[in-house]
């Protein structure tokens, strides 16, 4: 079973949404079922796109409708969009977190296809953990 990191951070939803947005970010919740997730996420879609591949749906796991109170997010190791309740997220791992940098991926320019096609598989293509 898989304990609270260490070296965890709490920060804000509105921080932990932007850091999602900038690059991966390691972070920790607690599942439906009371266990403890570490994930590897972002919500940044040029990652998304590196990730994938390509930019169709049948790459992608999962589908629901957003829902308020839920963070969404690209899971870097089920390759599939993932949420799960705010109140639920425990923190940020720091040591494996991947801060805003001048070369992080927030700085590569997307077409504007891909862009769109990223935007809309956040918010209608997650399994909720």
């Amino acid at each position: 079973m898989e304990k609270i990191n260490e070296s965890i951070r709490m920060v804000d939803i509105p921080t932990l949404v932007n850091m999602l947005r900038a690059d991966i970010v390691e972070f920790q919740y607690e599942k439906k079922d009371g266990t403890i997730r570490t994930a590897y996420g972002t919500r940044n879609p040029k990652i998304i796109a590196d990730k994938i591949g390509a930019s169709t749906s049948s790459n992608i796991k999962g589908k629901s409708n957003d829902i308020p109170g839920f963070i969404n997010y690209f899971d870097m190791e089920k390759v599939s969009f993932r949420r799960f309740a705010e109140e639920r997220f425990l923190g940020v791992i720091d040591e494996h977190s991947r801060m805003f940098e001048g070369n992080s991926y927030a700085n590569n320019i997307l077409n504007f296809e891909t862009y769109t096609y990223i935007n809309e598989s956040l918010n209608s293509y997650c399994e909720e953990e």
